[in-house]
């Protein structure tokens, strides 16, 4: 279940537009800052985090199917897999 997961994951990213999944990719998997992001794409760093909260959103929608446990209906801590998470970008933000 959760090689079937990462494999989703790595195919709705990759469905995202172009510019979310830049944003996406560069601030989640390669760790770089908004600012960083923001000189590399030529954007200003509110329209980073504009963008990436966009791609999340979409990413979100897609994921929910997967994100909960059959018991609660709450969050599958235990089944996400190991790999960055979508939710990486908010400890980044703060």
């Amino acid at each position: 279940m959760a090689e079937e997961l990462r494999r989703y994951i790595a195919q709705r990213v990759s469905a995202l537009p172009p510019r979310q999944r830049e944003v996406l990719i560069l601030l989640v998997y390669e760790g770089l800052s908004a600012e960083e992001v923001g000189e590399l794409l030529d954007m200003r760093v509110a329209n980073v985090y504009a963008t990436l909260y966009q791609a999340r959103q979409r990413l979100r929608i897609e994921l929910a199917p997967f994100m909960t446990d059959s018991a609660g209906g709450g969050p599958a801590a235990r089944t996400r897999p190991t790999a960055p998470s979508v939710e990486k970008c908010n400890a980044k933000r703060n």
